[in-house]
């Protein structure tokens, strides 16, 4: 994304995700995919030059977007964006779950902890915006054959200051029967997946902090499930053990929105926890 005619300054943020159907397009879904954008506002304005990626095994995808506005005043005048992670280029460049070494900041070569500090002394409102998928079909497999990081149910969460504070529930959709979803494609798309679908858009997650942290600092960890998958022994972590080549990977990214009614000076500081 290029914001306010300026090519020489490009934004590797992720405005929304959406996983293809099976061999088909969405024109049978009325208005499309939407996905709310507002927390981007700050950088919507002006010329923008918007960037889409379509990751498909066949054929091409022709895109199509639309803006639509709702007429108000919003809650807060100012707003700016702060990317934490960004692991999200492709579903196989994001986190490869059960493998490798994992930290408490560090999940095989993934920093997921972090130290955000310099928070403006005005800011009113700060949020946490993060879409996740996860993709591959790697063994053991969890109860009922679900195989991760497609199928196996998760639930992974944000902890701040080293508390768990929000959980992000990877749980089916109803991908069968959900009026969002494309119907009638040519692969399998019924059965649920671990929180998203074929044919529909990833959920935004957005968490919204008790305290804005104005003028502070603080530490903020991607906490992915490991355990509870094997039901004879719940806090067996689970590890890729190689049967399929291909791996378990969580596409992942995750961004700061701070909000004020008075104008945002400075921005926050993310750096890595050790």
């Amino acid at each position: 994304m290029k914001s306010n005619g300026d090519d020489n300054k490009t934004y590797g943020y992720e405005l929304g995700r959406w996983i293809t159907p099976y061999g088909k397009d969405n024109t049978s879904i009325p208005g499309g995919w939407v996905i709310d954008v507002t927390d981007f506002r700050s950088l919507l304005i002006g010329d923008v030059t918007l960037e889409t990626r379509a990751e498909v095994w066949s054929g091409t995808w022709e895109v199509s977007i639309d803006f639509e506005f709702q007429r108000g005043t919003p809650t807060y005048k100012y707003s700016a964006v702060v990317p934490i992670m960004q692991y999200n280029d492709w579903s196989w460049t994001g986190i490869n779950f059960g493998k490798g070494t994992v930290t408490a900041n560090n999940y095989n070569g993934k920093q997921t902890g972090f130290n955000i500090s310099g928070m403006p002394s005005n800011v009113e409102r700060t949020s946490f915006r993060s879409i996740i998928s996860g993709w591959g079909q790697a063994y053991p497999a969890a109860p009922g054959g679900r195989r991760f990081a497609e199928w196996a149910f998760r639930k992974h969460g944000i902890s701040i200051d080293d508390s768990p504070t929000f959980v992000h529930d990877m749980n089916g959709l109803g991908c069968a029967v959900n009026p969002k979803v494309v119907k009638n494609q040519a692969g399998n798309w019924t059965p649920d997946r671990a929180g998203w679908c074929p044919g529909l858009e990833v959920p935004v997650r957005t968490n919204v902090l008790a305290s804005p942290k104005a003028g502070g600092s603080f530490n903020f960890n991607y906490v992915l499930q490991e355990d509870q998958w094997n039901p004879n022994n719940l806090t067996e972590k689970w590890r890729d053990n190689g049967v399929d080549t291909g791996g378990a990977y969580y596409a992942l990214s995750t961004y700061m929105v701070i909000e004020s009614n008075s104008p945002i000076s400075g921005s926050p500081v993310v750096s890595n926890r050790p």
